[in-house]
């Protein structure tokens, strides 16, 4: 059958060799597929298929066609191709119009006119294009950026460099050499004897024998230890810090030593004799009172870490606080404050033991509109304690603020008018500003009359006195553990902790009092007020003072830090914790009196059992002092008061 003009090649079938099959057939099969016609364009009609198999009178193309390619695959077996000839056939001109020559049947159609490449290379040669052209546009970018192409200089001359500011140099360490002495023998030191037990506990709350023999002494034994220390130490009259070391002999239980510790220096053992008896005596530890002169820089917030470069001990911040309470706070002071100290340490064969207190000391505030301020202990005639230059100490029988050193961010303010509402909102209490976790104080004696959550007040205490009087502390953020309400309480008595809890806007406390059930002002309590020496004793005091003042002149001070006034940040006071060393006041020797002068005396500081604040977290917020007028700005326009009661 001819092909229709202009049309294309066609696929029409397939011949199958024999030489491929699998089912040993012995001649090819021709296997036609009725090909498809290409339409002119604009027609919608399909052509009739061709049916190569139709018979068409007594010679039918199809079986001419057939005959044809048979013959030419049996050549092909034989090895020998039919060599062209020169003469048309009308069969093979059919056939090169349906097949082209050179490409077998059954071979896939190819475009002759279209060479194609591999979906690989176009993958790599299309992701090559795109970055270079990435490349060439950051290119182009990178030379339109005004920061890569700088100016030229409009002069030639070099640039002059900005001042900067020396870096600080902390002033070296002082570095001091301490002589240990031998010491006597102590039970400690059986600890690794096989043949003995060593037993060891404080006495708490309990009576001494009970506690002795809840740790393993027998009843019998602890009898012979009471015995031991008749006319030594009543030991039915113990302290709750005290502690005990006992030695006991492992084959007979008895208790061949037995130490009762006051305090590092003193310290009673009862030792067996060759007579099987125990004796008690106080051990002589050589103790001594020294006075150490020096000074230090605040550095950081760490005031132990900078006191210990200026070749003091710990346990000088706990000191300091007691000197310096009512006039200022250690947890307040800045980076780049300054103190000048005269202590007095107390030593245990040679070793430091602790500080017996503060003979006097200089405070040298980093901010130029601070006044310094010089503390010095006297005891006169009528008075002792810490006074101030002007002869002022700590009114300790009155009432005593919640937060010492705490700066007052918002005052009372009965009238105070809304600067928003324009109307009369007041402030009924005294705000304290202090970072979360600082400890709050109660002002004075008194029972806890409420403890828990009161809305705007968040986490309150309030606090009943003599004379009809009430004190609140609110937005606490914990109270402390163990109270509740009914307890008593002591002044400067740690009662809960600063917090934001209600309505607040930061951290802060909300101090309040009332008096026979109506609010006044909190500071007309006369907070850490100030008693001043008789007249009969100033005269003795200057004297004292100037004495004071040369050794304080004297003594060398860091070189002082460009001005900072950002405040450190507040740190726990470690020493609020259990020390069985402080339990009696600290002696403080005057200048011209021998180391054995009469302890100062702190009424105040002997009722001050305060617990130590909340450990500082990875986190924690730092204190937000904010105005009055701040306060109200930040609160809801339908706030009747910052703290309802």
């Amino acid at each position: 059958m001819a092909s229709s003009p202009g049309a294309g090649p066609r696929h029409i079938g397939r011949v199958v060799d024999p030489l491929v099959r699998e089912d040993g057939e012995s001649e090819p099969e021709l296997q036609l597929e009725a090909p498809v016609r290409a339409e002119p364009e604009g027609t919608s009609e399909q052509s009739e298929p061709l049916d190569v198999t139709k018979e068409s009178g007594p010679a039918p193309r199809g079986q001419a066609m057939r005959d044809h390619l048979l013959s030419r695959a049996a050549e092909a077996r034989r090895g020998t191709a039919p060599s062209p000839q020169p003469v048309a056939d009308p069969l093979q001109d059919e056939l090169d119009s349906i097949a082209p020559s050179g490409r077998p049947p059954s071979a896939p159609m190819r475009n002759r006119n279209r060479p194609t490449l591999s979906p690989t290379l176009v993958a790599v040669f299309g992701t090559l294009l795109g970055l270079a052209t990435v490349a060439s546009l950051i290119a182009v970018l990178i030379q339109l950026d005004p920061r890569h192409n700088p100016p030229p200089p409009e002069t030639s001359e070099p640039e002059a460099s900005e001042p900067t500011a020396p870096k600080f140099e902390p002033p070296p360490a002082v570095e001091r050499r301490r002589k240990k002495v031998p010491g006597p023998w102590r039970v400690a030191d059986a600890k690794g004897d096989p043949g003995a037990r060593v037993v060891e506990g404080r006495i708490g709350r309990e009576p001494f024998l009970k506690v002795v023999q809840a740790k393993g002494i027998k009843k019998a034994e602890a009898y012979r230890v009471l015995t031991a220390f008749k006319g030594v130490k009543d030991l039915d009259k113990c302290a709750p810090k005290d502690r005990f070391v006992a030695r006991i002999d492992r084959a007979s239980s008895r208790v061949t030593a037995f130490e009762y510790i006051v305090s590092k220096e003193n310290v009673l053992q009862a030792k067996e004799g060759a007579d099987g008896l125990l004796k008690a005596k106080k051990l002589d530890l050589a103790v001594k009172q020294e006075r150490f002169a020096g000074a230090f820089m605040v550095e950081d917030g760490d005031f132990e870490a900078s006191a210990k470069r200026g070749g003091f001990e710990k346990g000088i911040r706990r000191a300091l606080t007691k000197a310096l309470d009512g006039f200022t706070s250690v947890s307040m002071m800045k980076r780049g404050d300054r103190l000048r100290v005269v202590a007095q340490e107390v030593t245990v064969l040679g070793e430091f033991a602790r500080y017996a207190g503060i003979e006097a000391v200089e405070y040298l505030p980093v901010d130029p509109t601070d006044d310094p301020l010089r503390i010095y202990w006297f005891r006169g005639s009528s008075s002792k304690g810490y006074y101030n230059q002007k002869g002022q100490s700590l009114n300790e029988g009155g009432w005593r603020k919640p937060i010492k050193g705490a700066p007052i961010t918002s005052r009372y303010n009965p009238k105070r008018m809304h600067p928003v509402l324009k109307k009369v909102m007041p402030h009924n209490g005294t705000d304290f500003g202090a970072p979360s976790g600082t400890p709050i104080h109660a002002s004075s004696f008194g029972t806890i009359k409420f403890m828990g959550y009161s809305g705007a007040s968040g986490n309150l205490v309030l606090i009943d006195h003599a004379g009809d009087i009430q004190t609140g502390y609110a937005h606490c953020s914990r109270f402390e553990s163990g109270l509740k309400v009914g307890d008593r309480v002591k002044r400067y008595q740690t009662i809960a902790y600063v917090g934001s809890t209600g309505r607040s806007t930061g951290p802060h406390l909300h101090f309040s009092a009332k008096k026979n059930g109506k609010f006044i002002d909190a500071e007309s309590l006369n907070l850490d007020g100030m008693r001043v020496l008789p007249r009969s004793e100033r005269a003795r005091f200057d004297e004292h003072r100037e004495k004071y003042d040369a050794t304080l002149d004297a003594i060398a001070l860091p070189k002082p830090l460009p001005v900072d006034t950002t405040p450190a940040p507040a740190e726990d006071d470690p020493d609020d914790a259990e020390d069985e060393s402080e339990d009696e006041e600290p002696a403080v020797a005057a200048v011209n009196a021998p180391p054995a002068a009469e302890p100062p005396t702190n009424p105040g500081a002997a009722e001050q059992p305060s617990a130590p604040a909340e450990p500082a977290k990875p986190g924690t917020a730092s204190a937000v002092f904010l105005t009055d007028e701040e306060l109200l700005k930040m609160q809801p326009l339908d706030d009747d008061g910052e703290v309802e009661e």
